[in-house]
């Protein structure tokens, strides 16, 4: 079963898909806007792991009116070459790890990064290399084996610039870190790394969860154009669901034979009404093609 989830903003200056919650009133409007918009998913909110009340709170409120957190995104360079900054980084995603875990939301999930310092989103050759490959096996062995989730997972998500950008080595990963609270999380769009991935797109996600199904634990929805002019250098464009090739779908569908509940969570969009729409297209699409999504 897919549940669909979006960000929520309650705050004008609010920039993470992730709300910062500090006390009961910011907590009760989240609550009133997932559920007055029809969302049974929402991503996990963020609250200061010392405030041990208002996180009990908020677990027991999220539960109470059945909404499942589905991940904190914790986005920062793990491989920062800066060593000050690394170890900040890093103490950094196992404090959302942690509080994903107080929350009772499915996981905690960041990006590998890149050997450079400042932002995760750099290309550097050696981020491609084995010794990158030990290194996020190494952090995710130490992440969980520090924090000791009970029921949250730990994840990375693909992405085009790092080593995790295919489905070899996420499937190579989950096996060499051999921790149960490793988990997969699969973003389709990230996969499409090139013009043969973007036009078998459905045929990635297959094999995605025909390797990887029994770790997925989340999974981001968004769709990507392609320029197909042959005459120009390639390029992708991340667009609203519906507007790109990414088979919908036909992916729907295939998540949705899983036998197990999926976080199906939007991102990058520029709007909240952007989101209203977006989540208006995809149960439409869903229902037209008998396809479970609440």
């Amino acid at each position: 079963m897919l549940v669909l989830g979006s960000p929520i903003f309650i705050k004008e200056d609010q920039v993470n898909y992730s709300a910062q919650i500090d006390n009961e009133d910011e907590l009760e409007l989240l609550i009133t806007r997932i559920k007055e918009n029809g969302f049974k998913a929402a991503y996990c909110p963020y609250i200061d792991l010392k405030n041990t009340s208002l996180i009990r709170q908020a677990k027991e409120a999220f539960q109470k009116e059945g909404i499942l957190l589905g991940e904190l995104g914790y986005w920062e360079n793990m491989m920062d070459t800066n060593p000050d900054d690394r170890e900040r980084k890093r103490q950094g995603v196992m404090d959302a790890l942690a509080l994903a875990d107080e929350l009772g939301a499915y996981c905690a999930i960041t990006c590998v990064g890149t050997f450079a310092n400042g932002s995760h989103r750099q290309h550097r050759a050696e981020s491609f290399s084995e010794r990158a490959f030990d290194e996020i096996v190494n952090l995710a062995q130490q992440v969980i084996d520090t924090v000791q989730p009970k029921t949250a997972k730990f994840c990375y998500e693909i992405y085009q610039f790092n080593v995790l950008d295919n489905i070899d080595d996420m499937e190579r990963a989950v096996k060499a870190v051999n921790r149960k609270e490793f988990a997969s999380h699969m973003d389709l769009v990230n996969l499409v790394n090139s013009p043969r991935n973007f036009f078998k797109n459905l045929e990635l996600c297959r094999d995605f969860t025909e390797r990887l199904g029994d770790s997925l634990i989340s999974c981001h929805v968004k769709d990507v154009w392609m320029n197909t002019d042959v005459n120009d250098d390639v390029a992708f464009k991340e667009v609203m669901c519906g507007r790109g090739g990414i088979d919908l779908a036909g992916s729907m569908k295939v998540l949705s034979e899983l036998d197990k509940t999926v976080p199906y969570m939007m991102e990058h969009l520029t709007s909240q009404e952007d989101y209203f729409e977006e989540a208006a297209y995809l149960r439409t699409l869903a229902a037209d093609n008998n396809i479970e999504l609440i």
